[in-house]
């Protein structure tokens, strides 16, 4: 029994005759939740007015297992550019697995916030934020991703992001040129509030090793016969007591759960 992560250009190769053996793979590229199309100016910030807060819902099946976030991007869709100062994010893991209604939105603390600074961009695509400090996700709990915006200014309307639809609530945002959010004392705006069944598309910047591989033989009868499979599926001439998994191999993994068995 062992445990084997392979890591950058992996060129070698491991032997398995043990009847347990597992193989971390790494993760290599960026987690993109959403696809869609449609653009609103309400996320991340609200482009349309001067102060906002909005929050959006992330689950453990969309993001795929424990990891480190080291980054978040937006896909901007509009060809002028922008700039926002002081904008603040934060991330929580919840239990919470919608908003309920436009009140809804979870408190946060200074000590859930991972990165303060500007957000810009000067044309359309992906705009990424690297975080202050790099976010430990637990890989089962539902993430919460804040997004603060208590400076004076705004855009236009016509500065928008891209958005996927959802089949629940699964945004909240308020909004106001009158009244600033109190980041710690939600409880305390009066200003506009809205919550969606959409967020913005995203894209978290991962590291970590999020795919387990288990390797499990047994052996009936007088004689012992051998087929190794992949995820089920007959692995072509590996008919053998061991199973020798290449570099090759390991690199073509894909961050998912994949089980090799000896049958």
């Amino acid at each position: 029994e062992g445990t084997y992560a392979p890591c950058g250009d992996f060129t070698g190769s491991q032997t398995i005759s043990s009847d347990v053996v597992t193989v971390e793979v790494p993760i290599t590229e960026p987690i993109t939740i959403g696809d869609g199309t449609s653009t609103y100016y309400y996320y991340p910030i609200n482009m349309f007015y001067h102060y906002s807060v909005t929050q959006q819902l992330y689950t453990p099946e969309e993001i795929g297992s424990a990891c480190t976030i080291n980054s978040v991007s937006f896909y901007y869709d509009y060809s002028s550019s922008f700039s926002c100062s002081g904008v603040q994010m934060y991330l929580k893991h919840v239990n919470k697995t919608a908003f309920d209604n436009n009140t809804d939105m979870v408190q946060v603390y200074p000590s859930e916030k991972v990165w303060e600074g500007t957000l810009s961009a000067s044309a359309a695509g992906w705009v990424t934020i690297t975080l202050d400090e790099p976010f430990e996700y637990d890989g089962t709990s539902n993430l919460l991703l804040c997004m603060y915006d208590p400076t004076s200014g705004y855009h236009g309307s016509s500065y928008k992001f891209r958005t996927t639809t959802t089949d629940y609530y699964s945004g909240i945002h308020w909004y106001s040129d009158s009244y600033t959010p109190d980041i710690n004392d939600l409880t305390s705006y009066s200003g506009n509030k809205s919550y969606t069944q959409y967020r913005a598309n995203t894209r978290f910047g991962v590291t970590g090793t999020i795919t387990t591989t288990t390797f499990d033989g047994t052996a009936t009868g007088n004689e012992v016969e051998y087929q190794w499979k992949v995820d089920n599926e007959p692995i072509a001439g590996a008919n053998s007591e061991s199973y020798t998994i290449t570099g090759a191999e390991m690199e073509a993994l894909s961050p998912s759960l994949h089980t090799y068995t000896r049958w």
